[in-house]
């Protein structure tokens, strides 16, 4: 688990083994610190199924309670 801003292109895998692959990252002006984030996840790292928009806490509790791993390029 990091508090490193994720980037576009970076993949996580999770303890099940689902992936998580970073499409866009959104860093506010005015709040420092706050950042959103928009995944795609799927069963392989084409990572093909639905997408997901988080802030940053949440993207943080994602990345704990689900293990996520960075996927070396």
């Amino acid at each position: 688990m990091t508090d490193d801003l994720p980037t576009v292109g970076e993949s996580f895998v999770d303890a099940s083994g689902t992936y998580w692959r970073v499409q866009d990252v959104q860093v506010s002006d005015r709040l420092a610190g706050f950042y959103l984030v928009k995944l795609a996840r799927g069963p392989t790292p084409a990572c093909d199924g639905g997408q997901t928009v988080l802030a940053r806490r949440e993207f943080l509790a994602l990345e704990r309670e689900r293990g996520l791993k960075r996927v070396k390029a």
